[in-house]
């Protein structure tokens, strides 16, 4: 492997980034000139490399790879979003298309037949069972359980697509085996569509079969457009790369070195060195980040300890008393409460507030963070208390939503009632 300083600026080779309208999505070498543009490009080169792997098909790869980046550049560049039906059609067809190629088990052992398979789908949607009446679930699991145990062609012979999806519900006549394992696929298939993204009516149907019948007859990759499509709108609302707001986003990096990993060129860098750049880049900076959130932490608890209304225990634990309640006795260690809570990070982050849902929240004391499990102790019914929890009594080490890691923490409590 070569030697990665710094940056992976060696060799750094002044080739301008091809822009996003330049149609020759060929390899290149870029100029990188940080840590944020070594990351960028390494992403892109990552992604471009697991794409080509797993759903570019053997042939026409230069065809491939436009499809992929033009669909990116659109969908990223331009206000274009598609309806949760368009979509589905999308899916959908890419899915039905595989189908169709390789048979409804994937190896060629059943024909596909788009107009009984559609017309299934279709009344699915609909809810139309009609003329025909028997267990599509159970059915299907027999067949494709003593199809495993069958011989399998050879060749698979790609079903021709004649007409159109429709997009009203209709009986069909079922005169073979394999139509009714069309029809069942078609028809449990429409059932998931309905269970996860209905109710469909008229109008959203149509959409939806619109979309489906384009895919299917006119695209020739849209797995690598529904990909694409995903991407570019993921790209397009983040808040930095991977989402991550401390390393900003560069569209034309990552754009580079998705054209480069789906070219499979390592000619600037390979695959497997970019892996264990980024991966030894993000641990670094990870341990940069935590080291920061505990010394924040740390310097903030002591300040809050020189204030006089702010005790300290023995552990480190800080609470202040905001309100007393009428309540006699304490809870235990193994009791339950109810409380109310409203927790922020010590910038005022709000992470969690059972005070903003407006609903209190039960739980046994010996359940939760240190820091609470000693705290509420100190409290009895109708107390409210403000802790200032140290990482150590909190959270530790760990990544828990946006706690990150030795993030110290605040609280405000109060004890409505022990159970």
């Amino acid at each position: 492997m070569k030697k990665i300083s710094v940056f992976l600026s060696i060799a750094i080779l002044s080739i301008a980034l091809v822009s996003c309208d330049n149609k020759k999505y060929e390899a290149q070498a870029v100029e990188l000139n940080s840590q944020n543009d070594s990351l960028n490009f390494s992403v892109g080169l990552l992604l471009g490399t697991q794409i080509e792997k797993n759903i570019f098909k053997d042939d026409n790869h230069d065809e491939q790879i436009a499809t992929f980046i033009e669909s990116l550049d659109k969908y990223y560049s331009e206000d274009i979003t598609l309806s949760e039906y368009e979509k589905l059609g999308l899916q959908i067809g890419s899915y039905f298309k595989r189908l169709s190629e390789n048979g409804l088990d994937g190896r060629g052992a059943w024909q596909y037949n788009h107009n009984i398979i559609c017309q299934a789908l279709i009344n699915s949607l609909y809810d139309y069972k009609g003329n025909v009446d028997f267990e599509y679930d159970n059915f299907l699991q027999n067949k494709f359980a003593l199809a495993s145990q069958e011989s399998q062609p050879d060749d698979v012979t790609p079903a021709k697509i004649n007409g159109d999806c429709p997009t009203t519900a209709a009986d069909v006549d079922l005169t073979t085996e394999i139509d009714s394992i069309n029809y069942a696929l078609g028809y449990l298939n429409g059932h998931f569509i309905q269970s996860q993204f209905g109710p469909f009516n008229t109008d959203s149907i149509e959409v939806f079969t619109s979309n489906f019948n384009s895919t299917i007859k006119n695209n020739k990759y849209p797995d690598l457009t529904l990909q694409a499509i995903q991407m570019g709108e993921t790209f397009k609302t983040s808040k930095g790369l991977l989402n991550d707001s401390t390393i900003p986003f560069e569209y034309n990096l990552v754009r580079q070195g998705l054209i480069n990993g789906l070219n499979l060129d390592s000619i600037f860098i390979s695959a497997d060195d970019a892996q264990i750049y980024f991966r030894q880049t993000i641990d670094e900076r990870q341990k940069v980040a935590n080291e920061n959130n505990r010394i924040a932490g740390e310097n903030y608890l002591a300040e809050n300890a020189k204030r006089p209304e702010v005790k300290t225990t023995p552990s480190g634990l800080q609470y202040e008393v905001i309100k007393h309640g009428k309540g006699k006795k304490h809870p235990k260690e193994t009791s339950t409460v109810t409380v109310h809570y409203h927790g922020t990070l010590i910038d005022g982050t709000v992470f969690d507030s059972s005070v903003e849902r407006g609903t209190p929240a039960s739980f046994p004391l010996n359940g939760v963070i240190k820091g609470w499990t000693e705290g509420v102790q100190l409290m009895v019914e109708g107390d409210q208390f403000r802790f200032y929890i140290p990482y150590n009594l909190a959270y530790g080490e760990r990544e828990t939503g946006s706690i990150k890691p030795y993030s110290a923490l605040i609280f405000d409590v109060e004890l409505i009632e022990i159970k």
